[in-house]
């Protein structure tokens, strides 16, 4: 398979809003959106119900500053920036995940 024909499968939810949509594509570079199964769905929401998501993310984010600190003088692996996009990526749904989680307490009164 050469670069021109790649193609991304992304897992995604009609129950969890989908980050990818407003994310810019190459051209060369498609995607399609699969209904996450019964029980990664069931899996996701319970840590998101179990694990505070703003301070998953406060905690990652320290845990990734610190790495690059202690990197700085010795360099960062070659493919670090993919990294930083995943990382960005998933700290964009935790981010997601804690203003649901705050609108629903909120319409609910808590």
């Amino acid at each position: 398979m050469d670069d021109d024909d790649r193609s991304i499968i992304l897992a995604a939810s009609k129950d969890v809003p989908s980050l990818f949509h407003s994310l810019p594509m190459p051209e060369n570079v498609s995607f399609e959106l699969r209904p996450l199964s019964p029980g990664l769905l069931n899996s996701f929401q319970e840590f998101v119900h179990m694990h505070t998501p703003a301070l998953v993310s406060r905690h990652l984010r320290c845990i990734l500053l610190d790495y690059i600190r202690a990197r700085v003088n010795t360099g960062l692996p070659v493919d670090f920036e993919i990294y930083l996009e995943e990382f960005y990526d998933l700290f964009e749904l935790l981010d997601e995940a804690q203003e649901e989680m705050m609108r629903d307490e909120t319409s609910r009164g808590v």
